[in-house]
Formats: C-alpha cells, sequence, structure tokens
C-alpha cells in the first residue's frame, strides 16, 4: 500500500531522486534479505545443496529472477530423486524358521523406500540368481516401502503378471493401506493367480508358498 501510495501520489518528489541514491537502497535492501549465516550453513551442508543454492543465486543475477526459481526447482527436484532413489532397494531374504524342502525354490523380497520403474530390474536379477537357478514361488514385502506411484505400481503389475505366465507364483505380504487403492486400481491384484496370494503377515506367505 505504502509503494502504491508513491507510485500513484508522490511520482514528481519521487523522480527526483538521483538514481545513484535509489541503487544503495535496493543494495541494502538485498543484503538485508541475505542471511549470511544461513548461506553458510547451506554451503556447507551437501554438495547437492550448495549446488543448486550457488546455480539459483548466479542465475538469479545473471538473467532473471523467475528463470532462476525455474531451475533451481528443477534442479532440487533432480537430486531430491536421486536421493530417494538410491534408498530404494531390493533385498532377497532368508526363509524364517528351520529350513525344509523346497525352500530353495522360494525367493523371498522386500521392497525398501520407494517403488520407481528402475526396480524392475533389480527384482529380476534378485529373483534368478546364481545360487537360486530354479525358482517357482516369489513373495513380495512391501510393508517396508514408503512411496510408490503409478508408474511404480504399474511396473509391479506388469512384474507380477511377467511372473505368473512364466509359471512363477507370485504372493504379496503386507500391502499398506496407502497403496492399496493404487495397487488394485493398476491390476496388481487381479494379475495374482489367487486371492490367497494376498496375505498380511509373512508366516503366512511363507506358509502358503
Amino acid at each position: 500500500l505504502v509503494l502504491l501510495g508513491v507510485v500513484y501520489l508522490a511520482t514528481g518528489p519521487v523522480s527526483a531522486i538521483p538514481l545513484a541514491a535509489l541503487a544503495g537502497v535496493l543494495m541494502v535492501t538485498s543484503f538485508r534479505m541475505i542471511s549470511a549465516s544461513t548461506v553458510r550453513k547451506i554451503l556447507c551442508s551437501t554438495r547437492s545443496d550448495a549446488l543448486t543454492f550457488v546455480l539459483t543465486a548466479a542465475v538469479t543475477v545473471c538473467f532473471d529472477l523467475i528463470d532462476a526459481v525455474e531451475i533451481g526447482i528443477v534442479v532440487a527436484a533432480f537430486f531430491a530423486l536421486r536421493s530417494v532413489a538410491r534408498r530404494s532397494s531390493v533385498v532377497r531374504e532368508d526363509l524364517p524358521g528351520p529350513a525344509e524342502p523346497g525352500d530353495d525354490e522360494i525367493a523371498l523380497l522386500r521392497l525398501d523406500g520407494a517403488m520407481f520403474f528402475g526396480v524392475a530390474d533389480r527384482i529380476s536379477t534378485a529373483i534368478v540368481d546364481a545360487d537360486h537357478p530354479h525358482t517357482s514361488v516369489v513373495i513380495i514385502r512391501m510393508s517396508q516401502l514408503g512411496m510408490l506411484d503409478a508408474t511404480g505400481a504399474n511396473t509391479l503389475a506388469q512384474i507380477c503378471s511377467e511372473l505368473e505366465s512364466r509359471g512363477i507364483t507370485v504372493i504379496i505380504k503386507g500391502v499398506r493401506e496407502e497403496h492399496s487403492a493404487l495397487l488394485e486400481n493398476v491390476g496388481v491384484f487381479e494379475s495374482l493367480r489367487h486371492e490367497r496370494h494376498l496375505v498380511d503377515t509373512l508366516d503366512e506367505a511363507v506358509e502358503h508358498a
């Protein structure tokens, strides 16, 4: 409101202010907008944060603020996705309890972190390896899966359908409530051979396998 009043009511007096004085006011305002301690913390935090900050600041000074914000968001999103992808993993676990005949044909996989399309190769590699050449049942543990988007759910549906088409039974254990609707919508549950192949506990999954 003050600036609006200055523009419409005090144009004459303001036009007489030297540009050098206005430039000084803008410089002081700019420096006051920047917290030196915050800048030091960002630069000393991680390489990705420091690079994002430096790149955004450079584009702001050399080009335009709007472009800098857009570029900063894209770069920050890239590093965030890379971090989430690194924390995602597919781990093959040993079956609980004493060993029984046929255990070598059961693959117990735990999905951690987030489900991306890139995890499909990890699942395929974990199912069949040198130590487990023959697999007839795959148990997928999803209780530790934190993030699941439409792409990841669709990838999981394709994996289940492919395994079932090869004669490998898929059992899904521990679907979280927030993921249930998405998995149903993309057809993951339909790809299972039987409704009993969707279980809540690991003991139930291993017993059925």
